[in-house]
């Protein structure tokens, strides 16, 4: 009977921190739904457009995320310009779906990636997927390829282990 391969030792695991739920989810409303949750720029103060007006309604469409009680920024109000209140209502927004965990958080009311990311998840009702930037991509198939090798090795060892308790 040969000895069974050795294993290098593996990298200790690296586990994401837990970020819970928020206790209030907002329910797609039919505003939301008629609204395109896609926002292909970052959005943040001084910038104008019909996606700031998209923006607003969406986040007008939850009352813990309103960008205005009443006038201007309010539900049926919106307007194409990122001010201080489209910036506060974005940061509740953050805060309130984990996106940032503080107002001294850089991205703070700044409507970037993970934002977009959490109000398609949000509005559309669907788990969005977080887009790899191509600079990852390439340590995403090395990583793939190390876990296949280790499977292998893995399934070996447990095949020689089976053989020696049947003992064949």
């Amino acid at each position: 009977s040969t000895p069974p391969p050795s294993v290098p030792p593996a990298a200790p695991a690296v586990v994401p921190p837990v970020i819970p739920p928020a206790p209030f989810v907002a329910q797609p409303s039919p505003v939301a739904l008629a609204v395109s949750t896609v926002f292909n720029r970052t959005l943040q103060i001084g910038v104008s457009g019909e996606d700031i007006r998209r923006l607003q309604e969406l986040l007008n469409s939850d009352p813990e995320t309103l960008v205005a009680v009443s006038g201007v920024g309010s539900p049926g109000n919106e307007t194409d310009f990122f001010g201080n209140l489209t910036r506060r209502a974005v940061g509740k927004f953050q805060l309130k779906y984990s996106v940032i965990v503080s107002e001294e958080d850089n991205g703070y009311g700044i409507v970037g990636p993970r934002t977009r990311t959490k109000l398609v998840e949000v509005f559309s009702g669907q788990t969005a997927l977080v887009p790899i930037p191509e600079s990852q991509t390439a340590s995403v198939a090395i990583l793939q390829a190390e876990l296949r090798q280790l499977l292998e090795q893995l399934a070996i060892l447990l095949q020689t282990q089976l053989r020696s308790l049947t003992g064949q």
